[in-house]
């Protein structure tokens, strides 16, 4: 639905929250609806679990690595762009509707020697967080951004939108499921952002409830059933800008073309000469003092503040100068 309802963007995302907490309320009562009779009568007591069962249960699931960028030092995209997101199976018009958000991921080889010498290679400070989330069933914080005191515009879905008091969050679930015929175990994690706006009740306090509230911005929700052979390391970056493989300092930031311009090339824009093909008439020369075409005046006043994508929001600092990077790792046994 992008493109068709980008006015009325903040009714959608309220009901895309709703839709969701619903449809969890809905998943948990199914879960815990009573059995019949019948089959609660086939149902044999399982024996407790092992030690060996405990621990396994303990080291599955998803590791997180956190680490500090600096963008200014234009290193992490040509070190990135060497990776791609093919192996994690996701469309185009998802990973297009990342980078539009100014989101990134892409997916590394699970080795661990080579994933710690791509962590080394990535951080620029000495402080690298590693924390075994295990098996998430419910919504978790992957990071949290500075909260926003009174009101601030943000880019979500191409358009521009206050958003007021709150804070932008990237969270993640992530649990075992059984897919195809075979019925392979598969890892699969849940992205998305929400704007976290926790109202507590100082009469009746609910923490849970508090956790949960907020909107999701759907245009930055992901679904990936890792197989245990892949990392996914997520960032953020300006949703213009192109990484290249080149030295750092190489790569230059391209603009998309503005939605309905028309882009011309040097052979289009060039006056017919003397060389023009037969029947088309050469542009004629302009005389000494004959009138110029007009120029354009020049702008007034200092530029404007550029609006932030809700990635940049989520992942980069109000001051733009340090960029979380989130690697996630599938510990399937």
């Amino acid at each position: 639905m992008r493109g068709t309802g980008g006015r009325c963007w903040i009714a959608w995302l309220a009901a895309a929250a709703v839709g969701l907490a619903s449809g969890c309320a809905a998943n948990r009562r199914a879960q815990n609806a009573p059995r019949g009779a019948d089959e609660t009568a086939r149902i044999e007591p399982s024996p407790p679990p092992s030690g060996r069962d405990l621990i396994e249960n303990l080291t599955r699931g998803v590791e997180v690595h956190r680490l500090l960028d600096r963008p200014f030092r234009q290193t992490l995209g040509p070190r990135l762009a060497r990776y791609s997101a093919e192996p994690l199976g996701l469309s185009a018009e998802e990973l297009e509707w990342w980078r539009s958000e100014g989101l990134r991921l892409v997916a590394v080889p699970l080795d661990d020697k080579a994933l710690a010498d791509l962590i080394r290679d990535l951080a620029h400070e000495p402080r690298i967080e590693r924390i075994h989330m295990g098996v998430v069933p419910e919504w978790r914080p992957l990071a949290t951004a500075a909260r926003i005191e009174g009101s601030k515009f943000v880019r979500v879905d191409g358009e521009v939108a206050p958003f007021a008091d709150g804070q932008f969050r990237l969270v993640m679930r992530a649990y075992p499921v059984l897919l195809g015929a075979e019925q392979r175990e598969r890892l699969r994690v849940e992205l998305i952002v929400q704007f976290h706006q926790p109202r507590r009740d100082p009469l009746r306090p609910d923490p849970p409830r508090e956790e949960r509230m907020g909107v999701f911005v759907p245009t930055t929700g992901l679904s990936i059933d890792l197989d245990g052979r892949w990392a996914v390391v997520i960032t953020a970056e300006r949703p213009e800008a192109h990484w290249k493989a080149a030295p750092p300092g190489a790569e230059a930031a391209e603009t998309k073309p503005t939605r309905g311009a028309r882009t011309r090339n040097a052979e289009t824009t060039r006056a017919p000469g003397p060389e023009s093909p037969p029947g088309e008439a050469a542009a004629p020369a302009l005389e000494v003092g004959a009138a110029q075409p007009p120029e354009a005046p020049p702008a007034l006043g200092p530029e404007g503040p550029r609006v932030r994508s809700v990635g940049e929001e989520t992942l980069i600092s109000p001051e733009g100068d340090t960029r979380l990077v989130i690697i996630l790792v599938p510990r399937m046994e």
